[in-house]
């Protein structure tokens, strides 16, 4: 049995090899750059969407508050309380804004900047995208109508999470909006 090289088969140099190996290495180069400068553009654009659907005026339809203590191994909540109506409002200019909502027979008010930031974090076997608010005295979880991967795109409904982290006293509230 007759044993046919590589290079005899495509009639090819050893030096047309380098250059066809080189111009195969770039090319492969040049999609991954690619492939990294699209998912860049699209995480910008998708906070660029969260920012724009953020601006605006919210009404505050319903709050969940939640109170207990928080240990090494989770939380243990005492009291929980649903309020819903027309509860207040945030309103959300270029760069600053402000609030006024009542939880629990105690009025919040607000003004100031504000700032979004989105991130990518393990959920399982895949990433989600969190959105984190800081605004006034607090920093929110944002998350923009069901979640799904284009929600933050013209959202009509938001709900903004605080919750505690450190060990002991604990405290939630969810405020749910809409546009």
């Amino acid at each position: 049995m007759h044993r046919t090289n590589i290079n005899h088969i495509l009639d090819l140099s050893k030096g047309q090899l380098n250059v066809l190996y080189f111009y195969t290495m770039k090319n492969i180069f040049i999609i991954a750059i690619g492939a990294i400068l699209l998912s860049s553009c699209g995480a910008s654009r998708n906070l660029n969407n969260a920012k724009d659907s953020l601006k605006g005026e919210w009404e505050v339809v319903k709050i969940y508050s939640a109170y207990g203590q928080r240990m090494q191994n989770g939380t243990s909540v005492s009291e929980e309380f649903n309020e819903t109506g027309e509860l207040g409002t945030f309103t959300f200019r270029e760069t600053n804004g402000d609030y006024t909502f009542i939880r629990r027979d105690t009025t919040y008010t607000g003004s100031g900047s504000w700032a979004l930031t989105r991130e990518k974090v393990n959920q399982g076997f895949t990433q989600v995208e969190v959105y984190t608010l800081d605004f006034g005295d607090y920093t929110y979880v944002c998350e923009f109508g069901d979640q799904t991967s284009d929600a933050e795109q013209d959202a009509t409904e938001i709900r903004l999470i605080y919750e505690t982290t450190n060990i002991g006293y604990y405290e939630t509230f969810m405020l749910e909006m809409e546009k």
